[in-house]
């Protein structure tokens, strides 16, 4: 997935005053990976330029596994609610 990819993603799925713009999202992408959560690099794409790829350091369906459980527990989600 590209850092674009991920920003139009966030763009459709947050809330209108929670919008991040594209150096919030690299930013919080920088913090992912040194934290070991994701990886990524850089694909020349010759004349049309570069994009960051990003990858999950862990099984995407892991986090559907515990996303319920984590909303229940969370007081700060449950506020937002």
């Amino acid at each position: 997935m590209t850092t674009d990819e991920i920003a139009e993603s966030y763009r459709k799925t947050a809330p209108d005053g929670d919008q991040l713009d594209q150096r919030a999202i690299r930013t919080v992408l920088i913090d992912l990976e040194m934290m070991g959560l994701v990886e990524t690099w850089i694909d020349s794409h010759g004349r049309d330029g570069r994009v960051k790829q990003v990858e999950t350091t862990f099984e995407p369906a892991l986090v559907t596994e515990v996303l319920d459980t984590y909303l229940t527990q969370s007081s700060t989600l449950q506020a937002r609610d």
